[in-house]
Order: C-alpha cells, then structure tokens, then sequence
C-alpha cells in the first residue's frame, strides 16, 4: 500500500507561524510579517529561516529586518512578504472569506462569528480541495 508523501508548502508552512488569535490582523501597507513574544526568539528564528526558504522559491526580491521593541519583542518586518502573507487572509463583508487559489486552496468556505461568547468565537468551515484532503489524510470530495 502507496502512502501520501506530501512535501512541505513553505508558504503554508510560514502562514501555520502566524498568530491568529481573536482574528489575524492585517496592516495593510505595512511592513509587520509577524511579531513574537521575548521568550519565543528559537521560535521566532525557525519562522525567519522558513522565511528565507520562502524568499528563494517565490524569487522574491526583499530582506527581512529585525526589529527588538522595548520590551523585548521581536518583530520580522518585509513589505513584500507581509503583503503576500496578508493577501491569505482576505475578509469581506456578509462573513465571507476568499480563498486564495492554489492547489490547497479550500472550497465553499465560510465565516461564522459567535459574538454573545466570551471571548466571541470565530468558525471557519470548509471543504478541503482534493490535494489537501489527500494531504490531511481524508477521502478527496472529487470535486
């Protein structure tokens, strides 16, 4: 029996890095990729070395800075990646997300918000593409 081999996306791999919670909140026209807490600087350099291999397969044509805030922060800042990594989560209004199309890309994604929860829950359903369902491991829906 053939098992499912998959090779690792690094653009889903780099946006698995990302904070998300209450909602990723995106800047746009900033240069912020992603900012991690003092004690999170192995973290924090896995995230850039990721980064990096992201720069190389998408011919990208940037740097990534480092910023230190007061407290000790550590902020990886690049217009360029920040932008890309932000065009992933794009929210509309009537609680609609759009999926970026790729390969992986979900269908018939959805945006349920539960706001008398406290903290206010957020739902996403979705339906995996084939390439990520046989990539999670569950029957492709064929469409």
């Amino acid at each position: 029996m053939k098992t499912y081999d998959p090779k690792i996306n690094t653009i889903f791999a780099v946006l698995g890095f990302l904070g998300d919670y209450m909602g990723r909140i995106v800047r746009q026209g900033k240069n912020l990729i992603e900012e991690f807490y003092p004690h999170e600087n192995e973290i924090a350099a896995e995230f850039e070395t990721h980064l990096h291999n992201l720069i190389a397969e998408q011919n990208l044509k940037t740097t990534i800075t480092q910023e230190i805030g007061p407290q000790g922060h550590i902020a990886l800042l690049s217009p360029e990646i920040a932008t890309l990594l932000n065009s992933y989560h794009v929210f509309r209004l009537f609680q609609e997300i759009s999926a970026v199309e790729d390969k992986y890309a979900c269908q018939s994604v959805a945006w349920k918000v539960y706001p008398r929860n406290i903290p206010v829950g957020h739902a996403i359903i979705f339906e995996p593409s084939d390439e990520l369902a046989r990539f999670l491991g569950i029957p492709p829906t064929g469409k």
